[in-house]
């Protein structure tokens, strides 16, 4: 039971930070892909040494693009 918690602990926080990487690659607006695929590199180097496999973290940054992508349409949408 404990080793699920600590694994989980670890999903969610290499969620926050793609999360906050995401937020900090926004600027005006417009998101800075570059900025953001530099963070990831360093995220992922991170997280694979926490045992994260390569294809469970790029889901973790799909859905964190795509739910800010979703967002942002909704709000434009919104504003129309």
């Amino acid at each position: 039971m404990e080793l699920r918690l600590l694994k989980d602990a670890i999903v969610d926080h290499y969620r926050d930070e793609i999360h906050s990487l995401y937020s900090r690659s926004c600027h005006y607006g417009l998101f800075n892909a570059g900025e953001f695929d530099s963070g990831v590199t360093e995220i992922w180097t991170s997280a694979k040494g926490h045992g994260l496999s390569r294809e469970f973290f790029n889901s973790l940054v799909e859905y964190e693009i795509n739910s800010h992508y979703i967002e942002d349409n909704i709000a434009f949408l919104n504003a129309a």
